[in-house]
């Protein structure tokens, strides 16, 4: 029991500070999060690293067309970039959705979990499940 308590601590103490990082991806730095050649790249970098490799804070809420989405830090080994992540039918996400992302910022999302859909023209990021938000 000790070592679960322990264990907590520092995933609770580790998640509240957001490294800081530096893009030297040009696509990355130069287009707009929201772009099919940004999101396009990122796919690509997520990839070529691991989706399980990589570590993710919430950045805020964004609503467009009738969609929720999560704007995500995505950090680790080469990769410094914001994910846009559609959260409109992921479970879990009533508070986040409510408060309109106020006071999640910067909250790490453990075990996230995620698809890739691109079909050629477009490249977007849908929320499958996570094990939890730390704030």
């Amino acid at each position: 029991m000790n070592r679960v308590i322990i264990l907590f601590l520092v995933i609770f103490i580790s998640s509240c500070d957001r490294p800081e990082c530096k893009n030297t991806n040009p696509i990355i730095a130069q287009q707009p999060f929201h772009t099919t050649e940004y999101k396009t790249e990122l796919a690509s970098l997520i990839k070529e690293k691991g989706a399980e490799n990589l570590d993710y804070w919430l950045a805020y809420y964004y609503r467009q067309d009738g969609k929720d989405y999560a704007t995500v830090y995505v950090q680790g080994d080469g990769v410094c970039a914001i994910m846009l992540m559609d959260i409109t039918h992921g479970q879990g996400w009533q508070n986040f959705k409510k408060a309109q992302g106020v006071s999640y910022n910067g909250a790490r999302l453990i075990d996230l979990h995620y698809r890739i859909e691109q079909n050629g023209l477009q490249t977007n990021f849908v929320f499958e499940k996570m094990r939890m938000i730390l704030d």
